[in-house]
């Protein structure tokens, strides 16, 4: 039974209940009370929680922001071919690694309401030489930067780093949430 219909199964339960009352029949009020309270949980039960929501990467949710900002439809956030930025072909290759996505991915859009995953970051610092690497998404060019430059530095996901080489994973450094 969905939310709906227990809504009004409980609407036509009181009303029935309130009719008997008025009509003369007695009931103590406590447990009129009590089965009202249950009511109500019963009810709150069935609502959907975090967990009945779809839950997709952080890369889709900016991929699923981008192509609303551009006022673009549905078709083209399932197309992401359409677009030659960075976000679309990161999406592109999420689509493309298990056929569920795309109805993640539309699920995501047509109810407006899911749940980002977020996804670990890292730096990658060379404590030796006292470098951070620097990344350019749109070209995929990485290159290193001094630390005193360190505001440049690019927070990479898994991902990201698998793409732009393993031999950078070792050097990875998770970035902390309040930094």
């Amino acid at each position: 039974m969905g939310i709906e219909e227990l809504i009004n199964e409980k609407i036509n339960d009181w009303d029935d209940c309130l009719n008997r009352h008025y009509g003369g029949e007695t009931q103590n009020s406590d447990v009129l009370i009590r089965a009202a309270l249950s009511d109500m949980e019963q009810l709150k039960s069935s609502l959907p929680t975090q967990k009945d929501k779809v839950v997709v990467p952080e890369l889709i949710h900016k991929w699923i922001k981008h192509v609303k900002g551009l006022k673009w439809g549905l078709a083209d956030l399932l197309n992401p071919s359409v677009s030659n930025s960075y976000l679309a072909r990161d999406a592109k290759e999420w689509l493309e690694k298990d056929k569920i996505h795309a109805e993640i991915l539309a699920r995501a859009w047509l109810e407006d309401d899911y749940t980002m995953e977020k996804e670990p970051l890292y730096w990658i610092y060379d404590s030796i030489a006292d470098q951070y690497l620097g990344y350019d998404r749109a070209e995929e060019k990485v290159w290193w930067l001094l630390k005193q430059n360190d505001g440049a530095r690019a927070e990479l996901t898994d991902a990201e780093i698998t793409k732009v080489g393993e031999q950078y994973r070792a050097f990875a450094v998770p970035v902390e949430e309040d930094e």
